[in-house]
Order: C-alpha cells, then sequence, then structure tokens
C-alpha cells in the first residue's frame, strides 16, 4: 500500500464535523490549474481508493497532492498527507491544515495541480494548495454531525399549529407526524438537549403534551450556519503570488 506521512492519532469526540458528498473546485494561479476534490471517507482504504479515483480522473496530471483525516466512527482519528513531489511543506501540510483548523474528520482533499510553466515560489504554492482545499471544503458545504435522541410527543390537534412553529425555529427535526384521536409527533433533538426538549415542550403547550425520551440515538446532520459555527478559509488574491 502506498504511504504517505502520518499526522497523528486522536481519540474522537462525540460530536463531528465532516462532509456529506463529495465536491469539487478549480482554481488558476500563473497558468497551473489546481483541482480540488473532497470527499467523505470513513476509513483510509477508503481514502486510498479516492485518490486513486483522482488519479484516473485527472490522468497526466504532475502532482496529486492530498491530505485526509479519517476514523471518526471507528473512535480513533488518524490524519495523513502527501507533497506528491512539490517541496517539502508547500503542499499536503497546508492541505492538512485546510481539515484540521475547521475540525473536519471522515473526509479526504486530493488538490490536483497541472503544471503551467511558471514557478510558483514557496510561499505561492502554499496559498495555491491551501486555496484549491479551502474551495473545494467550501463547495462541500460541511455539517455538524450531532447524537439525536428519538423524542415522542403526544399533544391535542389545538396545539399541533404552535408546536411545529416552535420546533421551525430549533435546530430539531421532524421525523413523523402520526394523526389519530390526538396527533403524536416523533422528533429528533440533540442528544445534549434533550431533557431541556421535555421542559420547552411543557411549556410550549402549556402542560397539554405528553412527551417521553426514547432510548433511540443516532447521528444526524446540522447546517454549520444552524449551531453558529463558520469556516476558517484564508484570503488570498493573485497579487500574494512569488
Amino acid at each position: 500500500m502506498p504511504s504517505g506521512e502520518p499526522e497523528g492519532t486522536t481519540r474522537a469526540e462525540a460530536e463531528y464535523i465532516t462532509v456529506l458528498a463529495p465536491a469539487t473546485a478549480t482554481l488558476e494561479r500563473r497558468r497551473s490549474i489546481f483541482h480540488g476534490d473532497i470527499a467523505p471517507v470513513e476509513s483510509e482504504d477508503e481514502a486510498w481508493a479516492f485518490l486513486e479515483s483522482i488519479k484516473t480522473k485527472y490522468e497526466g496530471a504532475r502532482h496529486y497532492v492530498y491530505a485526509w483525516v479519517t476514523g471518526r466512527r471507528a473512535g480513533y482519528v488518524t490524519s495523513r498527507y502527501s507533497d506528491a513531489g512539490e517541496p517539502r511543506g508547500t503542499a499536503g501540510q497546508p492541505v492538512l491544515n485546510v481539515l484540521s483548523k475547521n475540525e473536519i474528520t471522515d473526509a479526504i482533499i486530493v488538490v490536483t495541480r497541472f503544471f503551467g510553466g511558471i514557478l510558483l515560489g514557496r510561499g505561492g504554492l502554499t496559498r495555491a494548495y491551501s486555496a484549491a482545499a479551502a474551495a473545494a471544503l467550501q463547495a462541500a458545504e460541511p455539517v455538524i454531525m450531532l447524537p439525536h435522541t428519538l423524542l415522542n410527543v403526544l399533544l391535542p390537534y389545538s396545539w399541533l399549529e404552535k408546536l411545529n412553529y416552535q420546533i421551525e425555529q430549533t435546530v430539531w427535526q421532524l421525523q413523523e407526524t402520526i394523526y389519530g384521536s390526538d396527533v403524536t409527533l416523533k422528533i429528533q433533538v440533540p442528544s445534549a438537549e434533550a431533557e431541556q426538549a421535555l421542559c420547552l415542550i411543557e411549556e410550549w403547550t402549556n402542560g397539554q403534551a405528553i412527551s417521553e425520551l426514547t432510548e433511540i440515538t443516532k447521528y444526524l446532520p446540522i447546517p454549520l450556519a444552524k449551531v453558529g459555527r463558520e469556516l476558517e478559509l484564508d484570503n488570498e488574491s493573485e497579487e500574494n503570488y512569488e
């Protein structure tokens, strides 16, 4: 199996940020074309496979710089990167930094460079690879994966409209509405807010709802903006290039 530069291993946290689908961004810097491709991966085997697919997609390129962070769902996080023939420290590490500073896990970024004949210098290379990686990450619209607990709520129809309105103001996710003599809502709430959710529903319905938490827990994606998180992306311009 190919080798890269291992960056370390850490125990995973309860929540994490990742991408849900592949995305691509392309930049041009002094005639060199940089294709940034990002994809979700859960293991190093998946990461190697994605890298090989990129080499096929962009056959004939000079450099296939990569960085990934994997293993979150397995219980540990491992990162790896490679400069892929570029001067040491100018490519793989800047791409990895884009993942690391945004706390992205279970994802890979590959930046493919088609050389345009003009040297960029060490600083120019670093900025170009970082910019291409950041553009790919931004295009992927990463999400925070939060553990959610299923909440069952039984309430009179007269309170349904108000409760639905309140739910829309939160990050809770209404999973199902069941109509009977009363109405039952199945709601996914972040596990850390589960007990508070019971109190809020009682308040919003003036005590008319019967709520109970289940033991069913699963991870669900939440847009970063909904939890007040923003990506950390460096600003750079053509004038910065050496």
